[in-house]
């Protein structure tokens, strides 16, 4: 109504940007997909025992916020050169001054001397330096700005050179001088462990106390779906039970027979995993500008361990037939990468040129240490708690997405048309959809998150 009825734009211009709560439109998907709603309907329960977290975050932010006023405030300005470098008082005065606002201030004082030319008897010719009085970005002048401080120190993001700025303060009108305050340091690795590790470890364990509470309350996990829990309880069953069908020699035939034992014995097994051990061992040693002996060495070497893998599939396959080898999901994984491996070696042996699928071919033979998880009961238990977490960590993954796309959406909206700069450039902007995901990830993940805010 307001985009119709606008005749004046300017007028109106602050009531379009109302136009962004349209990207709220998608939350009603939550409610209609189930994977997304248990796990929304969680987050909502979990809120109660989480805001009495919060509570506790925002009183240590009250107490060191203003344990940072009373040390810092306005202690942060400094004399900058036009690049924003810190101006050196031995280096523009003489020896024994200190730069101060005053001096800074003052574009008609002229540097006619100073310690470090007096040091060398180096005669300065008469200058004005251009310089200027700032505060830092992060600085403690007021509750309200030691509180957003402090939030980004609690996130890791440049808090070493915050804390050392503030050691470098000296007073008010002062400029810093590196290593003044050493003691002021503790303030900083104090709130690091309190209101970083601590309140972070906090919100972890109430989380999963209020889910395994609802877990205890449901008879449920509250992060799957009725169908998921289904699915995910005769996954169970069929693992506990260990339905796994035992290989049978195909035929009476006396070498036939001979190759089942072998290949089916546990010496057999523990050969095969030192091959596979060292096929890995002896990938990790390529290295940059190798010579031209241990290139040879490395490919020779590859022909060997894709020769001994081909013969451990070919005895395989002959003793216990094509019907039982493929029934074997390991078996079909061994063949494929088998393939690939002798593919690589037939490839790398035709031409002398690098081809750029050569690189792929010789990786992929890594993933045949995976056929280790079989024999390693703490790895086989890891890799079965991974695919019994899948469904709940698709339902999250979905609602995260879901919060990607709408934060992206309001992103394009309100800062889509910002002139690029420092941070806001042509590889992280809010131009399109796309740019505003990648930008949000790395948002995320901590990245400059707050140079980009």
């Amino acid at each position: 109504i307001i985009t119709l009825a606008g005749g004046d734009v300017h007028s109106l211009s602050s009531l379009r940007a109302l136009r962004t709560l349209r990207a709220l439109r998608p939350l009603r998907v939550a409610s209609r997909l189930e994977g997304m709603k248990v796990v929304v309907d969680a987050l909502f329960a979990s809120l109660p025992p989480l805001g009495n977290i919060v509570l506790v975050c925002l009183l240590f932010y009250l107490v060191f916020g203003i344990m940072g006023v009373h040390l810092l405030a306005g202690r942060l300005y400094s004399c900058q050169d036009p690049d924003g470098s810190l101006l050196r008082a031995e280096y523009v005065l003489p020896r024994g001054q200190h730069i101060t606002r005053e001096w800074c201030e003052d574009t008609a004082t002229r540097v006619t001397s100073s310690a470090y030319h007096s040091a060398i008897n180096v005669t300065v010719p008469a200058y004005t330096p251009e310089r200027r009085w700032v505060n830092r970005v992060a600085n403690f002048d007021n509750i309200l700005a030691a509180t957003l401080t402090l939030f980004q120190i609690s996130t890791t993001e440049l808090w070493v050179d915050t804390m050392y700025d503030s050691v470098a303060a000296v007073d008010i009108d002062q400029q810093p001088r590196s290593g003044h305050n050493p003691a002021l340091a503790v303030f900083f690795v104090v709130f690091m462990i309190f209101g970083c590790f601590f309140v972070l470890q906090l919100f972890i364990a109430t989380a999963l106390e209020q889910f395994a509470k609802m877990h205890q309350e449901k008879g449920r996990n509250v992060l799957l779906t009725a169908q998921q829990e289904e699915w995910l309880t005769i996954q169970r069953m069929i693992s506990d039970t260990n339905l796994r069908p035992r290989p049978v020699p195909l035929s009476r035939s006396r070498w036939r027979v001979a190759v089942f034992r072998c290949v089916t014995s546990s010496t057999f097994e523990l050969l095969v995993m030192a091959a596979i051990i060292s096929n890995v061992l002896l990938m990790a040693l390529t290295h940059a500008d190798m010579s031209q002996a241990w290139q040879h060495f490395m490919s020779y070497a590859n022909v060997a361990f894709t020769a001994f893998f081909t013969v451990e599939a070919a005895a395989k396959l002959v003793a216990l037939g094509w019907k039982q080898y493929v029934e074997d999901a390991w078996c079909r994984f061994d063949l494929v990468v088998v393939l690939v491996s002798v593919a690589g070696v037939c490839v790398d042996l035709a031409t002398p040129q690098n081809l750029e699928v050569l690189p792929l071919l010789r990786v992929l033979r890594l993933v045949r240490v995976f056929r280790l998880i079989p024999k390693a009961e703490g790895l086989r238990n890891l890799l079965q708690t991974l695919l019994a977490s899948l469904p709940a960590l698709g339902n999250i993954g979905s609602v995260l997405l879901l919060f990607f796309f709408i934060y992206a959406i309001v992103g394009m909206n309100l800062f889509g048309g910002v002139k690029h700069g420092h941070f806001l450039d042509r590889h992280s902007s809010f131009s399109n959809v796309g740019m505003a995901l990648v930008v949000l990830f790395r948002m995320i993940t901590g990245e400059s998150w707050n140079g980009i805010m």
